[in-house]
């Protein structure tokens, strides 16, 4: 418990990535799914340029480019980051892989599996507009993602004391001792 003040410990690793593990252990897939799109929502916000005081749909964007689709790719395809802000919408305000880019044709739709089969799949031949990913993958390109970008964040001078305010913002749980 000494570290439950820390909120790189407490918002991060036993808050953000820990609900992400446990919805995944105990197969609430959706709410897994929801909590790793609004964990990326949360690095988009730590990861915002100075001075600005809300995210927008670039921030998630550019940072899930820069951590997370690098981790998001095989010989036949990678998903961008604009394809993941897409599925977010979808997931986050719908709870469906359809969101306004995927209808329009402009993005490609992001499935889900669990389990065993590839990382990803797409086949422009069979569905163009869809690509399908494992979410044990998702789940473990995140993580990396995070710790990378604390990583970068943490040994950038200047995104330091930025990064460290920003992340005192996040929800913190503070631990309910009894009085003895």
């Amino acid at each position: 418990m000494r570290f439950a003040g820390d909120p790189l410990i407490n918002a991060i690793y036993q808050g953000i990535k820990r609900g992400i593990q446990v919805t995944y252990d105990n197969e609430c897939y959706g709410a897994c799914l929801l909590l790793i799109y609004c964990g990326i929502d949360a690095m988009s916000y730590l990861d915002m340029p100075p001075g600005q005081a809300e995210v927008h749909a670039n921030d998630f964007i550019q940072w899930a480019e820069r951590y997370l689709s690098p981790n998001l790719k095989n010989r036949a395809t990678q998903i961008t980051g604009e394809e993941l802000y897409s599925a977010r919408c979808a997931v986050v305000h719908t709870y469906t892989v359809e969101s306004r880019k995927t209808k329009s044709g402009s993005t490609r739709a992001i499935g889900y599996a669990i389990g065993g089969g590839q990382s990803i799949v797409w086949d422009a031949k069979v569905a163009p507009n869809l690509v399908l990913l494992r979410l044990e993958t998702l789940r473990d390109a995140f993580f990396t993602a995070i710790d990378r970008f604390l990583t970068e964040g943490y040994a950038d001078k200047q995104k330091q004391p930025i990064l460290e305010t920003r992340l005192r913002n996040l929800l913190n749980t503070i631990p309910y001792e009894k009085d003895v």
